[in-house]
């Protein structure tokens, strides 16, 4: 079992759990005797590491484990591609949906945290909670690495006990985890579950952009927007005088990552790959947006669809925050792929890490990477770049009228 201790593993016990195991951390603040601590497995990733001296295998662990005992998912009614009124769900990598939601939730109550990823200092992915709209910009735009969720289910419960409105975002097993640890839906809770392609290694990231910047990371994403890009898939890293741009072919960890090479075991049999969800709302790229060419097709869209009837209540006093028009939601899970089943497993999944620990990256890197991306790239760059998105939307939308 790759990284996941074999001791006690035939305790009644977390390590049970095996590859299945998706790095939430409901076991660890489960755990009433401190047994449970998280590690890194060979791979990069958390995986959770049983204290035999503590364990006594009352199995509390697992009764708060969502991949070993579930948890309980709904389907959406109806569901919308929206994008937020907000100026600033530019900052966001699809409609902004989750920015509008963030402030919904200061302007309906009176206490609120509001958790969702962000880049810490040293360029690690975490979640963490805010309590001020200002800083609701942190959690804006896509991380294409798993997020540590170590010790945030126990601050969320404290918030919640204490009054606080809740506002949690994360991928659909992290939703669920949180769920697990609850043991209940609380009703000063609402989740939003992230349409999720796969999750590469922590370890693998944190090695990768320390090689970018030299310790000296300031800031980074994987997508923009511009007067050229509705979207752009762009790995942008800033350091301390230093500014790297990199398009997914060109950068070994990107390209893994869109090309599914390097994910969590787990994700390749994810059970929330579905349009069962554990999440009061879902949200993600709307793909149905691209069979709407009359609606404002210069704006990249957000599939929203409320799943409980508490994200249903949510969203009835957030809608007036968004432009939007309902689509359907089987037509949706045909075309955006994870809402229907899990990416498959390529064979190369079994050496990539093996090689990355070798120091083999260049191997890696003559085979899934470019150094340049080709003229036909150049050209379509360059057109972008001569007629800017809006104006290249507002043809689309012309042609789209005149075709009726």
């Amino acid at each position: 079992m790759t990284g996941l201790s074999e001791l006690c593993v035939n305790r009644n016990s977390i390590e049970k759990v095996g590859k299945n195991c998706t790095g939430c951390g409901s076991c660890e603040a489960s755990c009433p005797f401190g047994a449970i601590s998280f590690i890194r497995d060979t791979e990069g990733f958390d995986v959770p590491m049983v204290d035999t001296g503590r364990c006594t295998g009352c199995g509390i662990c697992l009764r708060h484990c969502h991949a070993y005992g579930g948890v309980s998912c709904s389907t959406g009614e109806r569901a919308y591609m929206a994008y937020s009124l907000n100026k600033n769900r530019r900052k966001s990598s699809s409609g902004g949906a989750f920015l509008s939601f963030a402030e919904v939730a200061f302007r309906e109550n009176d206490a609120v945290r509001i958790y969702g990823s962000a880049f810490d200092d040293t360029g690690c992915v975490v979640h963490d909670g805010v309590e001020c709209v200002q800083d609701i910009d942190r959690f804006q735009g896509s991380k294409y690495v798993q997020s540590n969720t170590i010790g945030i289910y126990a601050r969320i419960a404290n918030d919640l006990k204490a009054g606080y409105f809740v506002l949690f975002s994360g991928c659909p097993c992290q939703v669920a985890g949180l769920y697990s640890f609850l043991g209940e839906r609380p009703k000063n809770l609402v989740t939003i579950d992230l349409i999720c392609h796969g999750v590469p290694s922590p370890g693998y990231w944190e090695k990768h952009v320390a090689s970018l910047t030299k310790g000296s990371f300031r800031s980074a994403s994987f997508r923009m927007k511009s007067y050229a890009d509705k979207n752009r898939y762009l790995l942008r890293v800033e350091s301390d005088g230093k500014s790297i741009r990199r398009n997914p072919e060109q950068d070994l960890y990107f390209n893994a990552f869109m090309k599914g090479l390097d994910y969590r075991e787990s994700c390749y049999t994810c059970s929330y790959a579905s349009l069962d969800r554990p999440g009061d709302i879902t949200v993600g790229d709307c793909a149905s947006s691209a069979l709407r060419k009359d609606y404002y097709p210069w704006e990249q869209m957000s599939f929203v669809m409320p799943n409980t009837e508490q994200g249903r209540e949510f969203w009835k006093v957030s809608a007036s925050s968004f432009e939007f028009c309902e689509v359907d939601i089987e037509t949706e899970s045909k075309l955006n792929h994870q809402l229907s089943k899990a990416v498959n497993r390529p064979d190369v999944r079994d050496s990539f890490y093996t090689m990355i620990a070798k120091g083999e990256q260049a191997s890696l890197e003559n085979r899934f990477t470019v150094r340049f991306c080709g003229l036909g790239f150049f050209f379509k760059r360059m057109m972008k770049l001569l007629i800017p998105n809006r104006i290249r939307g507002i043809l689309t939308k012309m042609g789209a009228s005149c075709g009726r």
